[in-house]
């Protein structure tokens, strides 16, 4: 799966061929990415997101141990993304829950 930024929003290019955008409490699938864009573009004015904190839990390759980090992002999503730029090593992420800050 391949995640695209887009104007803080993340486009993640699906395993079925999709390009889904998580919003809110719903999640979208587009054929194309442009559409995916445009949806966001024409959707971004009316819908501010709000920037919340991700309490997540990983395991690096290799590691006999899980780590914590926390993260803020728009979505859950864009959350692991940055994560997952952060410590590129990462095998599998565990858990990522929106915490009070």
């Amino acid at each position: 799966m391949e995640e695209y930024d887009y104007k803080g929003y993340v486009i993640e290019y699906t395993d079925d061929g999709y390009y889904r955008v998580d919003f809110g409490d719903s999640s979208y699938d587009f054929t194309s990415y442009d559409e995916a864009a445009d949806w966001l573009d024409s959707h971004i004015d009316s819908l501010t997101p709000e920037l919340k904190t991700y309490h997540i839990f990983y395991v690096p390759y290799g590691a006999d141990r899980g780590y914590d980090e926390f993260v803020k992002a728009y979505s859950k999503s864009e959350a692991k993304a940055k994560l997952r730029r952060m410590y590129p090593d990462i095998e599998r992420i565990l858990n990522a829950d929106e915490v009070d800050v």
